[in-house]
């Protein structure tokens, strides 16, 4: 099979911005009307993989029919260090709180269903952890469709937090999770305090779950409507009543509609978080403008994938200069590159989200990657490198 090196421009023309050279993948999903399966339909119709190395990219050729590639990161003249001979042993586990993960690269919610449903794609195993569906304890049927929309440089998504409920969950899905050996971790959500609560209690009594992550982006309907993770306040309270009802490490995702996030993550730290995860969807709109219609029904959806990461990285390294708990980074991650920036600038994991929309066992790729990043620069574990971008001092207020 013929390969050939390619330059960072057409590696981002096939990775970043698959729109501009191939049919828009989400769309042809959408009449799903469900999220949880657009990585497992997707992995169907790729027609390239990648493998990354220092050295450049590869480009390798492969069959529709043949199965989604093991995509592995090549270190030239490393190969030593990874099979045998005077082989180097990178510590690859991260401690978010008292919650040891075998490796930093999680799967991110909303975009592997209940776990088990990456299963013909992934070995699950091999992973760090795995951020379920969105819960409430009532569940959601979610919004109509079109509920996806895929654009320059992401996703657009207003599911609508479409689950089967806390109840449902347990019932059905919960033990199927216990034949693996990787940390799942339930996110939940509530639009009162009450709810949030109730949720928090009930997937705290599950054994199949190792942490809980709020989802503290929804509207509070007993305060106007307001989103719970705009106002600290809100958030401080919200965290607290869940705090203490749950034993479980608890995990708060940030919004990054705060005016201040930074005042919202000590917030949550104040009130007993072990842990943030930054960041959320921003809210974004697409427009068809010939039929002058919204591209998706609910008018406003959430932004995911590459053009979200600048964002992201920003609000990572500010939150965790402002607190001491861990803070775990989310946020258009596709590369170990990507996720490095996240690690450096202060992030002790990573989930991977979007990406899975166009190459399910990224991850692979991405864990080989942080690997060989620390081989070649010196580290001996995951967590040595975290934080360690150099600042170069003081510098004017404007960014612009």
């Amino acid at each position: 099979m013929g390969k050939r090196k390619i330059g960072i421009i057409e590696l981002m023309m096939w990775t970043v911005l698959p729109v501009m050279t191939r049919k828009p993948i989400v769309q042809i999903i959408d009449v799903t009307a469900t999220i949880d399966c657009v990585p497992l339909i997707v992995a169907s119709i790729l027609s390239k993989k990648f493998a990354a190395g220092v050295d450049g990219v590869v480009l390798e050729q492969w069959n529709a029919a043949d199965k989604p590639p093991h995509v592995r990161a090549r270190v030239p003249g490393r190969a030593g260090l990874r099979g045998g001979g005077d082989r180097v042993a990178i510590e690859m586990g991260v401690s978010i709180g008292s919650l040891r993960l075998k490796n930093p690269v999680m799967l991110a919610s909303g975009c592997c269903g209940y776990g088990v449903d990456m299963e013909p794609y992934l070995d699950l195993n091999r992973l760090g952890g795995v951020c379920l569906k969105g819960l409430s304890v009532a569940g959601s049927e979610g919004n109509p469709p079109p509920r996806i929309w895929e654009t320059q440089g992401g996703m657009i998504n207003a599911i609508g937090l479409q689950n089967v409920g806390v109840k449902a969950f347990r019932e059905e899905k919960a033990s199927k999770l216990r034949r693996y050996d990787t940390a799942f971790v339930a996110n939940f959500y509530g639009h009162t305090v009450d709810q949030y609560v109730d949720a928090a209690r009930k997937l705290d009594e599950e054994p199949a779950l190792a942490a809980l992550e709020m989802n503290i982006s929804c509207p509070n309907i007993q305060e106007g409507g307001i989103q719970f993770g705009t106002d600290p306040a809100s958030v401080y309270k919200v965290t607290k009543a869940c705090r203490e009802v749950a034993s479980k490490p608890l995990w708060v995702k940030l919004s990054p509609n705060a005016s201040d996030v930074t005042a919202t993550a000590k917030a949550a730290e104040e009130a007993g978080a072990d842990a943030l995860t930054c960041i959320n969807t921003m809210p974004a709109m697409a427009i068809d403008v010939e039929r002058r219609q919204f591209r998706i029904w609910n008018k406003v959806g959430g932004l995911s994938g590459p053009a979200l990461r600048p964002i992201a990285v920003r609000i990572v390294y500010q939150v965790s200069k402002a607190v001491k708990i861990p803070v775990v980074g989310i946020g258009g991650i596709a590369t170990a590159a990507d996720a490095l920036e996240f690690l450096l600038a202060g992030a002790k994991a990573v989930q991977v989200g979007t990406a899975l929309f166009v190459d399910p066992q990224c991850p692979y790729a991405i864990l080989e990657g942080i690997e060989d990043y620390c081989l070649r620069h010196g580290f001996d574990s995951v967590e040595s490198l975290v934080g360690k971008v150099e600042d170069p001092g003081a510098r004017p207020r404007c960014h612009e």
